[in-house]
C-alpha cells in the first residue's frame, strides 16, 4: 500500500503537519476543495477507519518509501491557560451574565 507525507492539511479542524499516512484514494477536488483519502487506523487520536484529510494541492503531501513509519499525527492545539487565566476568563463571562441578568430585571 502507497504511503504519503502529509506536509499541511486539515483533518476535523486540526491542523496536521508532517505525519505519514497509508493512502486509500488520491487526491481529489471537491466542492470544499481538495482533499486526499487516508487510513486513520493506525494514528493515534484519528479514527479508526477512512478520513478525508483537506489539503490545498497535490503539493501539500509526497509520496513516501513504504519503508516509513506511519507517525503520530502533530495536531495545533489551543495554547495552554494557566489556572489565573481560566479564573480570569470564567469571572468575566459570570459577569457578563450578571449584567444581563441586572439589565432584564431593570
Amino acid at each position: 500500500m502507497q504511503k504519503v507525507r502529509v506536509l499541511t492539511g486539515v483533518y476535523a479542524g486540526a491542523t496536521i503537519k508532517d505525519v505519514v499516512f497509508k493512502l486509500e484514494k488520491p487526491f481529489k477536488v471537491g466542492r470544499n476543495g481538495g482533499f486526499i483519502t487516508v487510513c486513520g487506523k493506525d494514528i493515534p487520536g484519528m479514527p479508526d477507519r477512512r478520513i478525508r484529510i483537506k489539503v490545498e494541492s497535490p503539493n501539500s503531501f509526497e509520496d513516501v518509501s513504504s519503508d516509513e513509519i506511519v507517525g503520530t499525527p502533530t495536531q495545533d492545539t489551543k495554547p495552554q491557560e494557566t489556572d489565573n487565566q481560566i479564573i480570569e476568563r470564567l469571572r468575566e463571562r459570570f459577569q457578563i451574565l450578571e449584567d444581563m441578568t441586572e439589565a432584564a430585571i431593570d
